[in-house]
C-alpha cells in the first residue's frame, strides 16, 4: 500500500510539472521549456526504477508487470520490456491478448535498425530468439 502511494505520489507530480511546463511553452521559449521536460522524465524515470530496484524479488502483479512490459518498449528499454514480457509468461499471467502483444512487439523490433536494437540491450539474434521462443509459449497456452 505504501509502495502504491508512493508511485501515485510520483505520477501526480510529475503530472504537475508537464501541466506546468505545457502552460510556459505558450509563452516562453519552447526550446527551454523542451529541456526542462525532457530533464523532468529522466528524473521521474529514474525514480521509478530506483523503486522497482528497491523491489527486488517481490513478484509483483500481473497488470503492474504488463505495464512495465509496455512502459519498456515505449522507451526504448526492449531487453527489460522482454524481461517483463517472459515473467508474465513464466508465472502463467500470459492469456492470448499478451501474447498479442508479444508477438507485435518483436514484429516492431525486427523493423528496427541493429543500431537502435543494440541502444535498447537487445541485438536481433537475440530478438529472433525471443520471437521463437514466445512463439513456443503461444502454443502451450
Amino acid at each position: 500500500m505504501l509502495r502504491q502511494d508512493y508511485i501515485l505520489r510520483m505520477i501526480q507530480q510529475l503530472a504537475q510539472a508537464v501541466g506546468r511546463l505545457t502552460a510556459r511553452a505558450r509563452t516562453e521559449d519552447p526550446a527551454g521549456v523542451y529541456a526542462e521536460l525532457h530533464a523532468a522524465l529522466a528524473e521521474a524515470e529514474k525514480r521509478a526504477e530506483d523503486l522497482l530496484a528497491d523491489l527486488g524479488g517481490i513478484d509483483l502483479p500481473r497488470d503492474t508487470i504488463l505495464r512495465l512490459f509496455r512502459y519498456r518498449s515505449a522507451t526504448g528499454r526492449f531487453a527489460d520490456a522482454e524481461n517483463s514480457l517472459f515473467d508474465l509468461v513464466d508465472r502463467g499471467l500470459a492469456n492470448s491478448a499478451v501474447i498479442g502483444e508479444g508477438q507485435e512487439f518483436y514484429r516492431r523490433l525486427l523493423d528496427l535498425e541493429d543500431a537502435q536494437l543494440a541502444a535498447g540491450e537487445l541485438p536481433r539474434d537475440e530478438v529472433i530468439e525471443g520471437q521463437a521462443e514466445l512463439e513456443v509459449a503461444s502454443v502451450g497456452s
